[in-house]
């Protein structure tokens, strides 16, 4: 009788260990698409199978991003049966190295998190750099050369505006208040020039010296332009 019930009861846990559930599974849980210009829309389809003796219910599908969107074709799989995942990434507005992940909820007890990844570059396209305003300077250096201490001397830095759009000067920064520097006016127009006046102070300075100025304005490549005066100061 013994035997009996512990042949019973062996088969019962034998049967119990067969008993898989639901069980997900993908032969390829990665995509790097490559290189692609920027506003371009990836699209890749991964693929989902039930691996188990019970149906897999697919709860739902998220994504790491607002720029990608994940979609199952079926949410409850046979055992055995298989269903594509459509991924599409939208990389308007998106440089540089992507990774998004997208991770699909479920009932696999085992496994209720299975996660894919998609990966890649965005390249953004070429600028027109004349497309906005542009700041070309005739010169970004000027030497005023050999000078006595305490004199103050001058220079006129001259630019054109070479882009398509109004060039406003935003502000001047010199790298000491023994500089001083001021735009003719703040604002002009495509093709129109400037000239930037710079006064420099030698009192109180002697031997090899340089000073920069910065003019600061909505050109979108050189939003910071550095100017540079140099002199020698002999007492």
């Amino acid at each position: 009788m013994r035997k009996l019930l512990f042949i019973v009861t062996s088969l019962v846990f034998a049967a119990c260990g067969q008993f898989n559930g639901p069980k997900i599974y993908s032969p390829v849980t990665k995509y790097d698409f490559g290189s692609v210009e920027q506003g371009t829309m990836v699209k890749y389809k991964f693929i989902v199978i039930n691996n188990g003796d019970q149906d897999l219910i697919i709860d739902r599908v998220v994504s790491s991003c607002g720029c990608t969107v994940a979609q199952p074709e079926d949410s409850v799989l046979k055992p055995g049966k298989s269903t594509p995942i459509s991924v599409e990434f939208n990389s308007t507005g998106r440089s540089g190295e992507q990774v998004k992940t997208i991770s699909v909820l479920s009932n696999d007890e085992s496994n209720p998190l299975f996660q894919f990844t998609l990966s890649g570059n965005v390249i953004e396209p070429p600028k027109d750099e004349l497309a906005g305003p542009k700041i070309k300077f005739e010169q970004s250096q000027y030497d005023f050369g050999i000078i006595k201490e305490g004199v103050l001397v001058e220079h006129t830095f001259k630019f054109t505006n070479i882009g398509k759009k109004d060039l406003e000067v935003l502000d001047i920064r010199t790298s000491c208040g023994c500089t001083a520097a001021t735009p003719n006016k703040k604002l002009f127009k495509p093709g129109e020039s400037g000239e930037l006046s710079v006064t420099f102070d030698s009192k109180n300075r002697s031997g090899r010296t340089s000073r920069t100025i910065t003019l600061i304005s909505n050109d979108p490549i050189e939003e910071f332009y550095t100017l540079t005066i140099y002199a020698e100061i002999t007492q």
